[in-house]
């Protein structure tokens, strides 16, 4: 029986032992999972600070701070960036 998270975990034929192991192993995971603009990302958009980076757009971040009493300014309001990010992070 072989171990349970080896190093082919999950990988269930020979194509996908050789692709992985001879191409994908030692290649960087990017993680896309975000709410930027994929045109910000091309464009190498500038954030003017973490505030705007992860909170601007990301409606999920939103929810939780309107469920939470947040003042909307702080969420899709006039607040300054860094405001916002205080109220998040509060």
């Amino acid at each position: 029986m072989r171990p349970f998270m080896d190093a082919d975990f999950m990988i269930n034929n020979e194509v996908g032992k050789k692709l992985y192991h001879e191409y994908a192993e030692k290649m960087p995971i990017y993680d896309y999972h975000c709410h930027i603009s994929p045109k910000m990302i091309y464009e190498n958009y500038k954030f003017s600070n973490i505030g705007e980076l992860m909170l601007g757009g990301d409606h999920y971040k939103w929810r939780v701070m309107l469920s939470n009493g947040v003042d909307d300014k702080f969420i899709r309001g006039d607040a300054d960036w860094l405001d916002k990010w205080k109220a998040f992070a509060a």
